[in-house]
């Protein structure tokens, strides 16, 4: 019986994480809800395909890499919960994320626009940023590894995973996708830096603005020496609203001479807020980077009332124009207090026969004289 048969809905792995659902497909083998009695919380098991292995030396590098991310206690980068074997075959036990997949809203709408694009890229590139402070390199960015969330952050899965996994080139016959949005360094054996990172984060910008890869896996041209020697289609061809700042960014990126890139992912995002006229504290730069989906019924209705007037500046007008009405009767109080009296008629009338005097005579009187002063 294989691996997949036995985990059917119901059954217990490593004594605490009962499955929910049935298996549900994954580029990297197949994944299942969870229910895990030690948290009393539901959770992600990862089921990784058999080209994989479960040899010691592999387990020994992903529990490496676990302890890594513990040591990192970041909510954005969740660490791997567990590690087993089930019939021959490793499994990753994660917790269960919150919002929703890049995979899932691009689904949904297709492209992006380039602001969309823009917003959910400086997201990524300030969690990866620090990560990379700390000297780990995620490697396995794709899509379904990117997880979109309320307040606008991101949180990323699979951190770490392709590094430490023996190379793969296919999963159940077919090519393994997330290798095209891997640097050709990657593809080649070597060792990942941040600018590996950068690359897959340009093909994710690349793809958000395009609806299609770079250089998709399996394709002529995908791998290492074919990037080496072909540009991947001009934004300018395939995405004209794309501004042209952004699309230097995007080649400059995609280079497949890691030194040609940024050299890690802060240094991305101060580049991308830069040139896209976006320079601004870190936490309050943007909305939300879910893009908006179609909404309908209640929803819709709380995306109205949502986008309304704003109240609280409508309020403060009102409390301004209440406060200086209230001083009226203090200025009348003033002016009937310190207000000059009225001169004698008299004096005015003679005032006034010395104005027209002046006025009939220019050059004759000074200003003192018409107030009763000598001639020149």
């Amino acid at each position: 019986m294989s691996a997949q048969e036995t985990l059917n809905p119901g059954k217990v792995v490593a004594g605490r994480y009962r499955v929910l659902t049935a298996a549900l497909p994954h580029d990297l083998g197949v994944g299942y809800k969870v229910y895990d009695a030690g948290r009393d919380a539901q959770a992600v098991l990862l089921l990784l395909d058999p080209a994989f292995g479960s040899d010691e030396e592999t387990v020994n590098r992903l529990t490496r890499l676990r302890h890594e991310l513990l040591a990192l206690d970041l909510p954005t980068l969740p660490p791997i919960e567990q590690i087993v074997v089930i019939d021959g075959r490793l499994a990753l036990v994660r917790q269960r994320m919150v919002g929703r997949s890049l995979a899932y809203v691009e689904r949904r709408i297709g492209r992006f626009s380039p602001r969309q694009a823009v917003e959910t890229t400086l997201a990524l590139c300030d969690t990866l940023a620090f990560a990379h402070e700390k000297g780990l390199v995620h490697g396995s960015l794709a899509p379904s590894s990117v997880w979109l969330q309320e307040d606008g952050k991101v949180a990323l899965t699979d951190t770490g995973l392709l590094p430490a996994l023996p190379p793969v080139s296919e999963v159940r016959g077919q090519p393994l996708r997330r290798l095209g949005y891997c640097p050709p360094e990657q593809l080649e054996g070597r060792s990942v830096r941040p600018s590996a990172d950068v690359y897959a984060i340009g093909a994710l910008l690349y793809e958000m603005l395009t609806g299609q890869l770079p250089y998709p896996a399996g394709e002529a041209g995908a791998s290492a020496p074919g990037r080496q020697h072909r540009d991947p289609p001009a934004l300018s061809e395939i995405a004209p609203d794309c501004p042209l700042p952004l699309a230097q960014i995007v080649h400059q990126v995609l280079s497949s001479e890691p030194t040609h890139r940024y050299r890690n992912a802060g240094q991305m995002a101060h580049v991308l807020r830069a040139q896209m006229g976006l320079e601004r504290a870190r936490k309050a730069a943007f909305r939300p980077a879910v893009p908006t989906l179609p909404v309908s019924g209640a929803a819709a209705v709380r995306a109205e009332e949502s986008s309304g007037v704003d109240w609280l500046l409508v309020g403060l007008l009102i409390a301004a124009l209440f406060a200086v009405l209230g001083l009226i009767p203090l200025w009348h109080l003033v002016l009937e207090r310190y207000a000059l009296p009225a001169p004698p008629v008299g004096m005015t009338l003679q005032g006034l026969g010395v104005l027209l005097t002046v006025l009939g005579r220019p050059g004759q009187y000074t200003m003192d004289a018409a107030f009763g002063g000598g001639r020149r």
